[in-house]
């Protein structure tokens, strides 16, 4: 099944961009606005949760490594800059999606009015992933690791979304067909400094 829908996503790029489009238009009607100079990249502001929607799939992504900035997409929407011990949230269109950047690309499933949680874990010095935790943690995670929550101002967004056109289709070319496991109960992640697996267990 994900053989087929990666053949369908290559053959419909023009609908991959319109979907991108669409996404990051949802993405900048729900940022908060930002008191930050304009050419400021990111902003930080003080921890922000978000109530599930029937229609969308929300996403956390949380880059709660002690160093390195990640920039990520999903699909060909910029979601934005994520710096060190910081996090994010998109209200995603439900679907396989492609989720990339400063990152190895990943196929996952998001399901409309379901929360998700996307971890950068550091798979060597060289390589990082986006790797799926327990969503039903963000709030504990945010307040053990004092992370901030970031927006990416809407110029950048704009500048990004350009620039992404050619890199998606080497990103597609990259993730193949395989689907990024989904989260599950007992699984392992790595701890802020990517030093051992840290075992968390899901809340429901």
């Amino acid at each position: 099944m994900v053989q087929c829908f990666f053949r369908e996503r290559t053959s419909g790029a023009a609908a991959a961009y319109f979907a991108a489009a669409l996404l990051l238009a949802l993405l900048l009607l729900a940022a908060p606005h930002s008191r930050a100079q304009a050419s400021a990249a990111f902003t930080a502001h003080p921890p922000v949760f978000f109530e599930l929607r029937r229609d969308r799939a929300l996403v956390y992504l949380v880059n709660d490594l002690s160093d390195g900035t990640a920039r990520v997409y999903i699909d060909s929407a910029p979601i934005g800059f994520l710096p060190r011990r910081s996090y994010t949230a998109a209200m995603v269109e439900p679907g396989f999606r492609l989720v990339w950047g400063t990152a190895e690309p990943k196929w996952y499933e998001f399901k409309a009015g379901w929360a998700y949680l996307l971890r950068r874990v550091r798979l060597n010095p060289l390589a990082h992933a986006w790797v799926a935790d327990n969503p039903g943690i963000i709030g504990a995670l945010v307040a053990d690791k004092r992370l901030s929550y970031v927006t990416t101002d809407r110029e950048t967004l704009m500048r990004q979304q350009i620039r992404a056109q050619k890199a998606f289709r080497d990103a597609l070319k990259r993730a193949g067909s395989e689907l990024a496991l989904p989260y599950r109960k007992r699984f392992h992640t790595e701890d802020l400094a990517g030093r051992s697996p840290a075992m968390l267990q899901a809340e429901h």
